[in-house]
């Protein structure tokens, strides 16, 4: 499932892709994937999809920008894009006489190159914003960008309150944007807190470490899914795990050996090191 590192490589192909060119034919396979708001239901697609997408054409793609998990599409044109990859999204790249890629939603061509957002599951949409509502939109309800603004180890930061547990509480969008049940479960392990502590029980030495274990975790797995075209552990075949502990549960510690724990938290399930962890 996309998280921020695959967002941002999203966003990192298509502004290469596109950025400078003129949008010279638009595609609509799923006409519902082009929905009124933010929403994972085909049932909020727009009216007269087919109409709106087709006021695309002729637009320049100026800058992609990312907020959390959320993409946003400037053109020089009156409409704006907000990008989302729900479950299995991503964006590809095809040639003008190549076929549709598998599972295509929409598309649009620039000259010889046309961009496709491919959704198996199709919990991914496209919204049209007037250009000066997307920064709104892309930051609604939103905590800070991890990445960007990182993890702020201070007291009045709102992912240290409460007694939930920790993993589940750097997955609160609203506290922290971009980081799902990979990249939390990743940077406990790296800092050595066991994902079932109480958020507020860290001490500040031990905010300070998943602070950076966080930040690491963000940077090698852009690193090491860096490709043409972003890939997920779900889809088999030859994708590699690039993780410490996600879905290695039973497998030795990368540190000490020991069997990796997995154990359903807050209704995913999180793999950590017993003998490595501070409780």
């Amino acid at each position: 499932m996309p998280e921020l590192p695959e967002v941002e490589i999203a966003r990192q192909q298509l502004e290469r892709w596109t950025r400078g060119r003129v949008v010279t034919e638009v595609a609509l396979p799923e006409p519902t994937t082009l929905r009124r708001h933010r929403s994972t239901r085909t049932a909020d697609a727009v009216e007269n999809p087919e109409r709106r997408w087709a006021e695309m054409r002729g637009a320049t793609s100026l800058a992609l920008e990312r907020q959390g998990k959320r993409l946003g599409w400037r053109f020089d044109g009156a409409w704006a894009l907000e990008l989302h990859l729900g479950m299995t999204g991503r964006w590809v790249r095809r040639g003008a006489l190549e076929s549709r890629p598998r599972f295509a939603r929409l598309g649009l061509r620039f000259g010889e190159d046309w961009v496709w957002l491919s959704d198996a599951r199709r919990f991914g949409c496209v919204v049209m914003h007037p250009d000066g509502r997307l920064s709104a939109a892309l930051g609604e309800d939103l905590g800070p960008d991890a990445w960007t603004e990182g993890l702020d180890v201070a007291d009045a930061c709102a992912v240290w309150h409460g007694r939930r547990a920790i993993v589940a509480r750097l997955q609160e969008q609203e506290r922290l944007a971009g980081v799902g049940n990979i990249q939390a479960q990743e940077a406990l392990y790296r800092a050595g807190v066991h994902p079932l502590r109480p958020a507020s029980s860290l001490s500040g030495e031990e905010r300070a470490r998943v602070s950076a274990g966080l930040q690491a975790t963000l940077a090698h797995t852009l690193a090491m899914t860096m490709a043409e075209e972003v890939a997920y552990l779900s889809d088999g075949g030859d994708v590699d795990n690039p993780f410490l502990v996600y879905k290695r549960g039973g497998l030795p510690c990368h540190r000490c050996g020991t069997p990796l724990v997995t154990e359903r938290i807050s209704s995913r399930t999180t793999t950590w090191c017993d003998s490595c962890v501070s409780t």
